[in-house]
Order: structure tokens, then C-alpha cells, then sequence
């Protein structure tokens, strides 16, 4: 029956003209809630203040994470009132929990120093001489030193990696809202030289080993895009060995930007480099 109601919800979103990805957003936001109340042997029609609550003091959520779920559930609770204004749960009168309220996150910080140890750990227990030993670490550098997400990688093309006049990477990017459009965005202190050009090697060998031709920038052993969801696990397999259990690729793209952002002063610079408009897009790009 609950489950009904979620998707009756993603049906008001669209016919209220919200666009595909608020919608998704929003639905899933409304799926992890109805998860979370299963737990404690409860529905979306049952939920009380002090469900939400408990939710949203998950120390694993970011404060921003928490501002968009609440946002997100008030968008529910506002359509099923519609339907039932009798429902013991009234978001109108609860209010976001502040970060200074909220339990200290149990999450291990994931910094420079961490990510040198990872990489040599992943230097010493895979095969780099061969296309999918060094795909990982690429796939890995580019993640933390451009701070871009998993989705990123999956949509470039080998059209879109390049180098400025300065030996830095330039990348077109397809980000979650311009797949289609893509901006240029330039990664700084990155080795480029000893990294991606090893690897745009391996990928042209490989490509010629199997006799195709693909403009994909990362492959699959068949020589087609890899998937997102097989880049992701590729790489994340080894983060148990390396003694990084439950490392999150969002932990790896934020030290990421925290390294490149400690680096740069100057936000007019940070928005250049990231083709952003201020300082703020930047730092929205960490939790999302």
C-alpha cells in the first residue's frame, strides 16, 4: 500500500511540472524515509516528528544533505496532507535540525595523506602494465584531483581529455544536468605527463589488441563505455584490502577539492579552473 503512495507521489511531482531530476530526487528521498520507518515498524501514514528527527540526525549526513532531505519530505508530507489532512504528521511545525544540534560524524576524514596510502597500496596489488590495472588508478587520480564524480567519468570521450600550454589536464565534462552540453573544466597539479598519457597509451593498445574502435574514454574489456556502475566497482573493490572499508567516492571527490581549494586562494581563480561562477557552485559540487 505504502509503496503505492510513493509512487502516486512521483506522479504528483511530474504532473506538477518538477523536472526529471528534482523528481528523482525527491522520490528517492521519499524511498530511504519509508526504509528508515520499516525498520522501526512503521509506514509514511504512521510517521510521527520525532521519525523525522531521528532520520535526519544520521551523523552521515552532511548538514546540506540534511537540508535537501527535509526539504524533500516537506514535499511529501505537503501531498499526502492533501489527500488526508488528518495525518499525525505535520512538517510545518518541525524545523531543520542545526548542524551544531546534530551527532558528530563517525566518519574518518579522508585527506592527502590517506589517499597516498591507497594509491600505493593499489600500485602494489594490481597489474598496472595492463588497460583495465591502469584504468583504476586513472580513474582514481581523476576523481581526487579534479574532484569530479563517477557519473563524469562514465560520459567522457577521449575528445574531451586534452592539455593547456601549461601541462595541465583539460577535461570537458558532462555534469548531472548537462549531459548533453558539456563545459571544460581544467585539473591542477596533476601529473599528467606520467598518468594520463601512460594511459591514453594503454587504452590505444588495447583498443588495437581486440581490433575495435570506440571514443570512449573509459572501456570495458569488450571495448564498449564502461558503465558507470562497473567503474564504480572496479575501483571501490579495492578499498577493503587497502584498509579503506566503506570509503565513499563523494569522501575521495571532497578531499579532493578541499586539496585543490587549500591551494587556490583566490575564487576567481577556483571558478576559472572549475568553470564556475563563484566559490559557492564549488562547494556545492562536495556533497552532491
Amino acid at each position: 500500500m505504502v509503496e503505492s503512495v510513493v509512487e502516486k507521489f512521483r506522479g504528483w511531482l511530474m504532473d506538477s511540472g518538477f523536472k526529471k531530476h528534482t523528481v528523482l530526487s525527491y522520490f528517492r528521498d521519499a524511498t530511504y524515509f519509508n526504509s528508515f520507518l520499516k525498520r522501526r515498524g512503521r509506514n509514511l501514514l504512521q510517521a510521527r516528528a520525532k521519525d523525522v528527527t531521528d532520520y535526519l540526525n544520521n551523523p552521515e549526513f552532511s548538514q546540506r544533505t540534511v537540508e535537501r532531505r527535509f526539504y524533500g519530505l516537506t514535499k511529501l508530507y505537503y501531498f499526502l496532507r492533501e489527500n488526508d489532512p488528518n495525518l499525525p504528521l505535520d512538517l510545518s511545525k518541525l524545523s531543520i535540525p542545526s548542524e551544531q544540534e546534530r551527532p558528530l560524524s563517525t566518519k574518518v576524514s579522508f585527506r592527502e595523506k590517506e589517499y597516498g596510502v591507497l594509491v600505493n597500496h593499489l600500485r602494489s596489488g594490481i597489474d598496472v602494465s595492463n588497460y583495465a590495472g591502469i584504468r583504476i588508478l586513472t580513474a582514481l587520480h581523476m576523481l581526487y584531483f579534479g574532484g569530479l564524480r563517477i557519473s563524469e567519468l562514465h560520459f567522457l570521450d577521449k575528445e574531451d581529455v586534452s592539455y593547456d600550454s601549461t601541462g595541465k589536464v583539460k577535461i570537458n565534462i558532462a555534469g548531472k544536468n548537462t549531459i548533453f552540453r558539456k563545459r571544460e573544466v581544467v585539473i591542477p597539479i596533476f601529473d599528467a605527463n606520467v598518468e594520463l598519457t601512460s594511459y591514453e597509451k594503454a587504452r590505444e593498445d588495447f583498443l588495437t589488441k581486440i581490433e575495435r574502435i570506440n571514443s570512449a574514454f573509459f572501456l570495458n574489456r569488450k571495448g564498449d563505455r564502461i558503465s558507470e556502475k562497473g567503474l564504480r566497482r572496479g575501483v571501490s573493490n579495492h578499498f577493503e584490502a587497502a584498509g579503506f572499508s566503506g570509503l565513499s567516492f563523494t569522501e575521495i571527490k571532497r578531499a579532493g577539492l578541499e586539496r585543490i581549494t587549500s591551494r587556490v586562494v583566490d575564487p576567481v581563480e577556483i571558478g576559472r579552473i572549475f568553470g564556475v561562477r563563484h566559490y559557492g557552485s564549488l562547494l556545492r559540487r562536495v556533497n552532491v
